[in-house]
């Protein structure tokens, strides 16, 4: 049964890296084998997929016992400086996670829409963000004298 969760797990991966043009684009930058697989033999795109989830998870297996075995002295200098560099670089790791997660636009090219506008006969471009969570003016006095600001 576990064979066939494997499988279905590689089927699952390479569906949604087919969906993916950019993910694609960069698998085949990256890992040139794994794209073509992907794109063309799913039977080989399955074996490489589980090679590499197995090298992943004995790194991992590595890391955790190298990390076992400095603990096992916590008064030794040499593995405190190892299990600082460890925490530094899971907190940068975890900062990258945040980042890709709340901001994306920072790892990649964003193209800026700007429309020229005329608000109450005035020529100003207007930036064009449809994704903004909020509305702000960059310009304060434009702002006074372009809505009924003057009002409150």
């Amino acid at each position: 049964m576990h064979r066939q969760t494997g499988i279905q797990d590689a089927e699952t991966a390479r569906l949604q890296l087919l969906g993916n043009p950019e993910l694609m684009a960069r698998l085949q930058a990256t890992r040139p084998e794994l794209f073509e697989a992907a794109k063309h033999d799913p039977a080989r795109f399955a074996q490489l997929y589980h090679q590499l989830s197995e090298r992943l998870a004995a790194v991992e297996v590595e890391r955790q016992r190298a990390m076992e075995l400095l603990h096992s002295d916590p008064y030794n200098v040499e593995a405190q400086r190892r299990i600082e560099e460890a925490i530094q670089q899971q907190a940068i790791m975890e900062n990258m996670e945040h980042a890709l997660e709340y901001s994306p636009e920072s790892f990649g090219r964003v193209t800026m829409l700007y429309v020229p506008v005329e608000v109450n006969g005035r020529p100003v471009k207007a930036f064009v963000d449809s994704g903004a969570q909020q509305t702000i003016s960059m310009s304060f006095p434009f702002f006074v004298s372009a809505t009924p600001f003057h009002y409150l």
